[in-house]
Protein backbone atom coordinates (compact mmCIF):
# COMPACT_ATOMS: atom_id res chain seq x y z
CA UNK A 1 0.00 0.00 0.00
CA UNK A 2 1.49 3.45 -0.71
CA UNK A 3 2.26 6.18 1.94
CA UNK A 4 -0.90 7.41 3.22
CA UNK A 5 -1.35 11.31 4.90
CA UNK A 6 -4.05 10.08 7.30
CA UNK A 7 -4.57 13.88 8.06
CA UNK A 8 -6.43 13.93 4.16
CA UNK A 9 -8.17 10.57 5.17
CA UNK A 10 -9.69 12.35 8.13
CA UNK A 11 -10.18 15.32 5.81
CA UNK A 12 -11.88 13.56 3.37
CA UNK A 13 -13.69 11.42 5.29
CA UNK A 14 -15.15 14.79 7.00
CA UNK A 15 -16.02 16.81 3.47
CA UNK A 16 -17.83 13.26 2.32
CA UNK A 17 -19.87 12.92 5.73
CA UNK A 18 -20.80 16.85 5.29
CA UNK A 19 -21.77 16.09 1.51
CA UNK A 20 -24.61 14.30 2.43
CA UNK A 21 -25.36 16.07 4.95
CA UNK A 22 -26.28 19.00 2.99
CA UNK A 23 -28.89 16.32 1.93
CA UNK A 24 -30.38 14.89 4.72
CA UNK A 25 -31.83 17.51 6.80
CA UNK A 26 -35.52 17.47 6.50
CA UNK A 27 -36.40 18.93 9.67
CA UNK A 28 -36.60 23.23 10.32
CA UNK A 29 -34.36 22.27 13.18
CA UNK A 30 -31.21 20.76 11.46
CA UNK A 31 -31.77 22.61 8.03
CA UNK A 32 -29.45 25.83 9.15
CA UNK A 33 -26.32 23.21 10.10
CA UNK A 34 -26.32 22.60 6.60
CA UNK A 35 -23.93 26.01 5.97
CA UNK A 36 -21.39 24.65 7.89
CA UNK A 37 -20.95 22.31 4.75
CA UNK A 38 -19.85 25.11 2.96
CA UNK A 39 -15.86 24.07 2.92
CA UNK A 40 -16.64 20.86 1.12
CA UNK A 41 -16.26 21.84 -2.07
CA UNK A 42 -12.73 24.26 -1.48
CA UNK A 43 -11.15 21.10 0.02
CA UNK A 44 -11.55 18.37 -2.02
CA UNK A 45 -10.36 20.72 -5.05
CA UNK A 46 -7.21 21.54 -2.69
CA UNK A 47 -6.61 17.49 -2.15
CA UNK A 48 -7.10 16.90 -5.42
CA UNK A 49 -4.39 19.37 -6.70
CA UNK A 50 -2.32 18.03 -4.12
CA UNK A 51 -2.50 14.45 -4.76
CA UNK A 52 -2.28 15.57 -8.38
CA UNK A 53 1.21 17.15 -7.79
CA UNK A 54 2.32 14.63 -5.55
CA UNK A 55 1.49 11.43 -7.86
CA UNK A 56 3.10 13.32 -10.73
CA UNK A 57 6.01 13.67 -8.50
CA UNK A 58 6.30 10.39 -7.47
CA UNK A 59 6.23 9.12 -11.01
CA UNK A 60 7.26 11.64 -13.37
CA UNK A 61 7.57 9.36 -16.80
CA UNK A 62 3.63 8.55 -16.02
CA UNK A 63 1.95 11.04 -18.90
CA UNK A 64 -1.63 11.96 -18.10
CA UNK A 65 -3.47 9.34 -19.94
CA UNK A 66 -1.96 7.35 -17.76
CA UNK A 67 -2.63 8.90 -14.92
CA UNK A 68 -6.62 9.59 -15.67
CA UNK A 69 -6.51 5.56 -17.00
CA UNK A 70 -5.58 4.32 -13.11
CA UNK A 71 -7.42 6.88 -11.07
CA UNK A 72 -10.84 5.52 -13.48
CA UNK A 73 -9.91 2.05 -12.53
CA UNK A 74 -9.41 2.82 -9.05
CA UNK A 75 -12.58 4.64 -8.27
CA UNK A 76 -14.92 3.63 -10.92
CA UNK A 77 -13.68 -0.31 -10.59
CA UNK A 78 -14.59 0.33 -6.67
CA UNK A 79 -17.86 1.46 -7.31
CA UNK A 80 -18.79 -0.76 -9.90
CA UNK A 81 -18.40 -3.19 -8.09
CA UNK A 82 -20.17 -2.19 -4.84
CA UNK A 83 -22.80 -1.12 -7.31
CA UNK A 84 -23.43 -4.36 -8.68
CA UNK A 85 -23.45 -6.34 -5.17
CA UNK A 86 -25.97 -3.92 -4.59
CA UNK A 87 -27.96 -4.54 -7.17
CA UNK A 88 -27.69 -8.43 -6.84
CA UNK A 89 -28.89 -8.17 -3.25
CA UNK A 90 -31.99 -6.21 -4.59
CA UNK A 91 -32.88 -8.38 -6.99
CA UNK A 92 -32.96 -11.15 -4.74
CA UNK A 93 -34.84 -9.31 -1.90
CA UNK A 94 -31.97 -9.51 0.63
CA UNK A 95 -32.57 -5.43 1.14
Amino acid sequence: MPNRLPVADAIRFICAAWVMWVHIPQSPELEPTTHFALFRLPTFVILSTFFLFTSQKSHPTRDFREYALARLRIIYGSSAHSMNLAYSHLRQGDI
